[in-house]
């Protein structure tokens, strides 16, 4: 089974340039790069234990989760790992930090989601 919590970002400059942005403010590097196609890119690493993809998006809205108005995506996921159900009970709670932070230090709007079904949080700048 597999678990995500995604955090969306308005952010007005490249995925590139965001990618830099979040390394800083999370301290974290990622070391992996896809291009499904010329609209959805991605970079890859790992925090704690939880997958983590940054990448553009092609998500419509549905009711009040505007995913059209948000540029990136932030994922976490937990998958086949010895300690999921505990890992599943830390990753909301981790990835709305996670969604704090970079709204407060990026000064940009986030909506926070469950398995792109369930709003948890929105942030807003400050």
């Amino acid at each position: 089974m597999s678990h995500t919590v995604e955090v969306c970002l308005k952010y007005e400059g490249s995925l590139k340039t965001l990618k830099g942005d979040v390394e800083q403010v999370l301290g974290i590097h990622f070391t992996h790069y896809e291009s499904g196609s010329p609209t959805l890119r991605a970079f890859y690493s790992k925090v704690l234990s939880f997958d983590v993809e940054l990448s553009t998006h092609v998500l419509d809205t549905d009711r009040e989760l505007n995913y059209s108005d948000f540029q990136y995506v932030l994922g976490t996921r937990v998958a086949g790992h010895a300690c999921a159900q505990r890992l599943l009970e830390m990753q909301a709670p981790l990835t709305d930090l996670i969604g704090a932070l970079l709204s407060h230090h990026l000064n940009v709007e986030v909506m926070v989601t469950v398995d792109v079904q369930e709003l948890l949080a929105r942030y807003q700048p400050t």
